[in-house]
């Protein structure tokens, strides 16, 4: 029965409405009572496991006295949290144990949610990780807009995605600021957020540590990596997707312009404009590199030359670069599109775009047609 009530509430916390990642001293000291109720049960195991996770090399250690000040310190407090969750393994175990020391269901998920981000910030460092699109793999951060009316708690699980809309310190319109206001589930592909709902389809994309949403004309808010307490974590933001509109945003995450629109010629240059041509039929095909991709990948690692400027600051990220492979397989109108990543990112994913040799150009209803194609172009620091 102890153990069917314990699932019950379990599944019931999932549904529960979580707290902002900012626990306060009743938090603290509810946690602190909690564990040290768990430590009076005399568990060895639960004992020895947490305190290798506490104990640093070399000093006195006391688990009791770190439990009870966990309740006052905050640093303390959060240092045996994240030794919980280390212990627990994962949100899902982290949640019954939390649940099964006694925490109520709200406590539960503002606990658990806490850990995931001292997890991500323990594990990927204060800043993002720009080997990732989201920063981070595993855990839980906030992005916050920069008029801070508005921001998101992001948990990454295993591929799996939620997205938590609270209303932000300056939005006069929401009162209730611990309520929230959205929650989107999904998988994170690459960029892109794979929503289980439609609505949300398209919406949600990470680029260099930044979440974009889009919105209904198309441009993107963009949400910066930033601490519980509302501090941007990189320094001043700056913009990632000026310049980026949805479609470009489609075809750099790992898509492709599927219908481009019908070219027109203007002093030799393709503009597209009008209704776009489909490639479905039975002969129709798209642009391709010579040997597919697998060649396009050996042919940039081949010849992509870090720029020393940036080799020798650490810089990194990814480069979008548009171009136009038309009708003929040339490649023209090459440009970087969003913001520029300077000390020579830029220069040289243009300039290995340009050296591309020719494409099979794309076929619409048997026909050659120019196709417009925006493609990544990675740089790892060194």
């Amino acid at each position: 029965m102890k153990q069917f009530i314990l699932l019950l509430f379990i599944l019931t916390a999932t549904r529960a409405t979580a707290q902002p990642l900012n626990p306060k001293p009743a938090a603290m000291a509810e946690f602190s009572k909690a564990m040290l109720k768990e430590y009076r049960r005399d568990k060895p195991e639960f004992k020895e496991k947490l305190s290798i996770l506490l104990q640093e090399p070399g000093k006195p250690f006391d688990l009791r006295q770190i439990l009870e000040e966990a309740g006052k310190d905050s640093a303390i407090f959060a240092a045996v949290l994240d030794a919980t969750f280390r212990m627990n393994g994962g949100r899902e175990t982290q949640r019954i144990h939390m649940a099964s020391i006694g925490l109520s269901l709200t406590r539960t998920e503002e606990l658990t949610e806490y850990a995931m981000y001292l997890f991500a910030r323990k594990t990927n460092g204060d800043k993002p990780n720009p080997r990732y699109p989201a920063g981070f793999t595993y855990g839980a951060k906030r992005f916050r807009n920069a008029a801070d009316n508005w921001y998101y708690i992001v948990i990454l699980e295993n591929g799996k995605i939620e997205l938590k809309l609270y209303a932000g310190p300056q939005n006069k319109l929401v009162k209730d600021k611990e309520k929230a206001q959205e929650i989107i589930r999904g998988t994170l592909a690459g960029n892109k957020v794979i929503t289980e709902e439609p609505r949300y389809k398209n919406k949600y994309y990470f680029v260099d540590g930044v979440l974009g949403e889009r919105n209904l004309l198309g441009a993107f808010l963009e949400f910066f990596d930033s601490t519980p307490e509302g501090e941007f974590t990189a320094g001043q933001p700056h913009s990632v997707f000026e310049g980026i509109n949805s479609d470009d945003l489609i075809i750099a995450t790992g898509g492709f312009e599927k219908t481009p629109p019908q070219p027109t010629d203007t002093a030799g240059i393709h503009y597209f404009t009008g209704p776009a041509p489909t490639f479905s039929g039975p002969n129709d095909s798209l642009p391709s590199f010579p040997g597919e991709d697998a060649a396009l990948s050996r042919y940039l690692s081949k010849n992509l030359r870090y720029p020393t400027e940036a080799g020798k600051k650490g810089i990194g990220g990814t480069v979008y670069v548009s171009f136009i492979v038309t009708a003929e397989g040339k490649i023209t109108n090459v440009k970087t599109v969003g913001a520029r990543k300077g000390y020579g990112l830029d220069e040289e994913a243009i300039r290995i775009i340009k050296k591309m040799p020719d494409w099979k150009p794309g076929i619409s209803d048997g026909k050659p047609v120019p196709v417009l194609f925006n493609l990544p172009v990675r740089f790892e620091p060194r």
